[in-house]
């Protein structure tokens, strides 16, 4: 009934709890809490027919972990239903530079015409000669980060509103992507734009004593970009709204620094676990993955002069991200 499974369980919430990512064991495995819990929800049926009261008791204290991860959102919807004229609409999506189909992604473009503002990642340079000057009509104003990597791919910004004091730059010297920066207007009021791929973390080697190594989750670009990236935000004196693949789950120290300065629209007017990653098989992990998303990577965040109406997650398998979609609106 009950085996090392509880304990490592158990052992794994103590630790979390005490230290957060500052081990980088506890880091690594906090990328896969849902996966961690499926099991102890299994146990917990099993063990009330079994009627072993101790082991139901470990069991719901585990189920009881879950809803205090991700409850404050499970039943959350009270998304206003109608979009205001003077709202604000945006979607990302990291269409992954391995994976989509040019046609399809021009499809799901077309059908989220609607939206002020595209945030998109991981555009290759090929789609970017070939298929972007055809929404030209529908997102006139478009701006394209540098072209890197054997795929030649980068950042792109698409929107009806005028793109004014565009940037392309790093966090951090060493970090793997361009970021951008926009500002648009709306109702008269300059909004600033964020459009961020943050560098993913992976497996490093320490050397303890030559030759000997051990792995180690390496986490330390990332939480330089972080917080480079609240400075930013802190010395904005307009709105602002940052969008993208963050490359971090809302379990992470990072996630839980940004959100001190930043809301998380999802959080706020989503509903369900909002999983982003992985959508489908992926480059980065070389085993199958396909259509099992435990993750929430990608996000739609904005400043405190700003409020969110509604906020979902987008159902579109071609890349092994899944688009996110916020709409805002001035408070």
């Amino acid at each position: 009934m009950i085996n090392l499974y509880h304990f490592v369980v158990l052992f794994y919430l103590l630790c979390f709890f005490l230290f957060g990512d500052q081990f980088n064991l506890i880091a690594f495995f906090s990328n896969f809490v849902p996966l961690i819990f499926l099991p102890s929800l299994l146990y917990l049926p099993l063990s009330i027919w079994k009627r072993k009261i101790f082991w139901v008791s470990v069991n719901f204290l585990l189920f009881l972990f879950v809803v205090y991860f991700f409850g404050n959102r499970l039943f959350n919807n009270s998304a206003e239903k109608t979009k205001n004229h003077s709202s604000l609409t945006v979607l990302s999506y990291n269409v992954g530079q391995n994976l989509p189909d040019f046609q399809k992604l021009e499809q799901f473009i077309n059908t989220n015409k609607s939206c002020d503002v595209l945030f998109l990642q991981e555009v290759t340079e090929e789609y970017l000669e070939q298929h972007l000057p055809h929404v030209k009509a529908l997102f006139p104003f478009q701006f394209s980060g540098p072209m890197i990597g054997k795929n030649k791919a980068g950042m792109v910004m698409l929107s009806k509103h005028l793109l004014k004091d565009t940037l392309n730059f790093k966090l951090v010297k060493d970090g793997l992507v361009f970021q951008q920066f926009a500002t648009i207007v709306k109702d008269d009021s300059p909004i600033n734009l964020y459009n961020i791929h943050l560098t993913y973390p992976w497996i490093s080697y320490q050397s303890v004593y030559p030759p000997l190594k051990y792995p180690y989750w390496d986490t330390k670009i990332r939480e330089q970009e972080v917080q480079v990236l609240i400075d930013l935000l802190v010395n904005n004196e307009h709105p602002v709204i940052l969008a993208g693949d963050f490359n971090f789950n809302e379990l992470s120290d990072n996630y839980q620094q940004l959100t001190q300065v930043v809301d998380d629209a999802f959080v706020n007017k989503g509903a369900g676990f909002g999983f982003t990653w992985p959508a489908r098989s992926t480059p980065t992990v070389p085993i199958k993955l396909s259509g099992i998303p435990f993750n929430r990577i990608d996000y739609i965040f904005y400043s405190s002069q700003l409020e969110a109406k509604k906020s979902n997650r987008i159902l579109f398998y071609e890349s092994d991200h899944f688009p996110v979609y916020a709409e805002l609106e001035f408070k």
